[in-house]
């Protein structure tokens, strides 16, 4: 049966779980907060939300979408892995694309 293939092919959320995510917190109330850094890693996925469960290292649990999720991931590589092809099989050849298509739209030049 063709279910089978699908199998080998790990849920995209997967390769979301374990990694390390830095958010900078800001009281909004305090003139000129510079923000406190808190870290932790992503330790689940609910399917039926669509939310990342993030766990801080302090222990408190915060519910994130995944765009919010690749605002905050230490990991840049990965991210600009994830917002450039959505993390395509290695097969997908990149070359057949015009260079532009890397470059984020709307935003300008750096």
């Amino acid at each position: 049966s063709l279910r089978s293939s699908t199998s080998e092919e790990e849920p995209h959320w997967k390769q979301f779980i374990g990694r390390r995510f830095q958010r900078l917190v800001v009281d909004e109330n305090v003139p000129n907060d510079p923000g406190e850094l808190f870290e932790g890693k992503v330790a689940a996925y609910d399917v039926n939300s669509g939310f990342y469960e993030c766990l801080y290292d302090d222990g408190d649990v915060d519910d994130c979408p995944e765009d919010e999720l690749l605002e905050i991931l230490i990991d840049k590589e990965f991210v600009a892995e994830i917002k450039s092809g959505k993390k395509k099989p290695a097969a997908a050849t990149t070359s057949t694309e015009p260079a532009a298509a890397d470059k984020p739209k709307g935003e300008p030049g750096v």
